[in-house]
């Protein structure tokens, strides 16, 4: 299926790609609900790792709702042969050049039914120390990051000693080293894909 981008996304996706090739280490789009943020993220994903070889992205998701799996289900539909993959897939078969990892944090960070066992843990570190070997370099992004500052998910970025961090969120964290890709509501609301909301004047 194809789709027709928004101007407002075809310019968000520019400038996530032009911001790669800058000093930040971290990048933070601010885009608002309705907005489009999957399919800005997975295109600028498809559009990066074309030029990029031996690149994986892996994007990170808060617990609730499955989100990881409605957006890795987004990228299949938008974007054809996506090199897409789950939590389960990277434990079967490790990371892949291109690959794009949709994992859920609380597989990762949680004791209890969601969590890793302790022996599936160390296999998830040697699928990382693998394509370390293959020469591989990891992209991080982060769905909904502000759910996510915490130390154990700080922790887990560092395992993939990644250069690029994209924090995304409708009402993100923005630090001052970060640099700032700010979708406005004025776009999305004149492109249609947001109704304006009433403003109520309380004087």
């Amino acid at each position: 299926m194809t789709i027709n981008l928004a101007n407002f996304q075809l310019n968000a996706i520019k400038s996530l790609l032009e911001s790669m090739d800058e000093s930040y280490r971290e990048i933070v789009l601010k885009s608002p609900t309705g907005s489009g943020k999957t399919i800005i993220l997975t295109h600028f994903m498809d559009e990066y790792i074309k030029g990029h070889a031996k690149t994986v992205f892996v994007w990170l998701t808060p617990g609730k709702g499955n989100l990881e799996e409605q957006s890795k289900a987004k990228m299949d539909k938008y974007i054809h042969n996506a090199g897409t993959k789950l939590l389960a897939d990277v434990m079967t078969s490790g990371f892949s050049e291109n690959d794009c990892c949709f994992i859920n944090w609380e597989k990762l960070t949680k004791k209890g039914n969601n969590a890793l066992k302790d022996s599936e843990r160390t296999n998830f570190l040697e699928w990382i120390d693998k394509a370390f070997n293959n020469g591989i370099t990891f992209k991080i992004i982060i769905d909904e990051s502000h759910q996510n500052f915490t130390e154990k998910s700080d922790a887990i970025i560092q395992l993939f000693k990644t250069d690029k961090i994209i924090r995304c969120s409708a009402t993100p964290l923005v630090t001052k080293t970060a640099k700032l890709i700010e979708v406005s509501e004025e776009d999305v609301i004149a492109e249609g894909l947001i109704k304006k909301l009433l403003v109520i004047n309380e004087n």
